[in-house]
């Protein structure tokens, strides 16, 4: 009885912990996202603001630089720490292989990755908002569990080191969810990105509660604008059309690999070629404005820079997932911080619905696997990405969405947009998950 007692106030703190990081989260995450649709405004409604995209290249190497450049790698540094936390829970004797991990998230990461991120919408770098939205709810579960952490006494039984990795992973799935408006997703997406082969259980109910309480304070008290494509129409599900979404999932399968494939080849090339961080940044944002002048002029407009998330869902011309993922390819090489997760998405979107009238099926049914198929393949998160797609687009389609997701996933190859994802099995190999 008395260790029932005890497991029942373990979930209690959490659920008040989840419930207090959740507000805080959807808070942040709302004022990214104004922020971001604020500069996006001012972008569009000055055009010359496009011409300085090699300045913003600049400022934001500059504030790496002087800041510290490791906060580039902040991404990897949540995932490392959250993996250290799980090898220390299940085996604690296992050694590194590597050096030791630091058990905290500099306090610069969350403003530099805000400033960041609005200096790259603010000139037109094609990024999204949502990989810094993560890395700053982790940041600021890992901030809020030191201030736990220096106010219990040493001797409460919660004042654990590996309680970093819970804080972190519910921090990361509270943000998710709030940028979409979709709390299961932010849950199994907060539980899985880190290491997609295993779940803590002890997270389920913090990581939970955080995603919902963020998904409730930004969208239901503060009105947070979320991606509202049109919703998927609901297509048979009969032998042909199961033929039809396997060459589909495969297809964006390989897509999304070659597009992670191209954006790692292009930054090995340019760190080849220009050993100063300076003379990189320079060359590939002249690129990048080049490349944008030249599809803005063969579009009419610069709806390949930015977010270009009214793209989703959308029927485009053919040029439209090269240009979007060429934009992307060299918004990376230049430094831009924000994210990849709404540009994969847009070419998901924008490559699917080109086979739209080959393959008969409707551009809203397409164009929602295709988002969500590239999705799954990039993150390695095949059901975080499904419950996205039910989240946002609707759930017409759940059986021939979870398909597209699984295939895509599954002939990606290794290789995601979340450096050191899964490295969890790098630790040790003297024991298994």
């Amino acid at each position: 009885m008395g260790h029932m007692w005890k497991r029942v106030g373990r979930y209690v703190r959490w659920l008040v912990r989840g419930i207090a990081l959740g507000f805080a989260v959807g808070a942040a995450m709302w004022l990214l996202t104004t922020t971001v649709i604020w500069v996006s405004g001012i972008r569009r409604g000055h055009s010359a603001l496009y011409l300085a995209i090699p300045l913003g290249a600049l400022v934001t190497a500059w504030l790496y630089q002087t800041l510290g450049p490791y906060l580039r790698s902040g991404t990897a540094q949540v995932i490392d720490i959250i993996n250290h936390g799980l090898v220390s829970l299940v085996s604690p004797t296992s050694q590194r292989n590597d050096t030791a991990t630091a058990e905290n998230i500099s306090g610069k990461m969350a403003p530099l990755l805000y400033f960041s991120t609005i200096f790259s919408h603010l000139v037109g770098a094609s990024t999204g908002k949502e990989g810094a939205g993560v890395q700053i709810g982790a940041s600021m579960g890992n901030y809020i569990g030191r201030i736990e952490d220096g106010l219990l006494p040493k001797r409460f039984e919660d004042h654990d080191p590996r309680n970093a990795g819970i804080w972190m992973i519910s921090g990361a799935g509270a943000a998710f969810g709030a940028l979409f408006n979709a709390p299961v997703a932010g849950t199994l997406f907060g539980l899985q990105f880190s290491s997609p082969q295993v779940n803590r259980s002890e997270a389920f109910i913090p990581s939970l509660t955080a995603s919902f309480t963020a998904c409730f304070v930004s969208k239901n008290l503060l009105h947070i604008a979320t991606l509202s494509p049109a919703a998927s129409v609901s297509v048979g599900l009969t032998p042909l059309l199961v033929a039809k979404l396997f060459v589909l999932a495969i297809c964006m399968g390989l897509f999304s690999k070659l597009f992670i494939g191209l954006a790692g080849s292009y930054r090995k090339w340019l760190s080849s070629r220009f050993p100063s961080i300076w003379m990189r940044t320079i060359t590939s944002s002249l690129l990048l404005l080049a490349f944008s002048l030249m599809f803005a002029r063969i579009a009419g407009n610069w709806s390949l820079n930015g977010l270009s998330s009214d793209l989703i869902g959308a029927k485009v011309a053919w040029y439209v997932p090269l240009g979007k993922m060429i934009l992307t390819v060299l918004s990376i090489g230049s430094g831009f911080v924000g994210g990849e997760v709404i540009p994969i998405m847009v070419l998901g979107s924008t490559a699917a619905s080109l086979f739209a009238n080959v393959v008969g099926i409707p551009v809203n049914a397409i164009t929602c696997f295709g988002a969500l198929g590239m999705l799954s393949a990039a993150t390695k998160l095949p059901l975080a990405c499904f419950m996205l797609g039910l989240e946002i687009f609707g759930f017409a389609n759940p059986a021939a969405l979870f398909f597209v997701c699984i295939i895509s996933y599954s002939v990606s190859g290794m290789k995601g947009i979340y450096e050191k994802q899964g490295d969890v099995f790098h630790f040790t190999k003297n024991w298994e998950v």
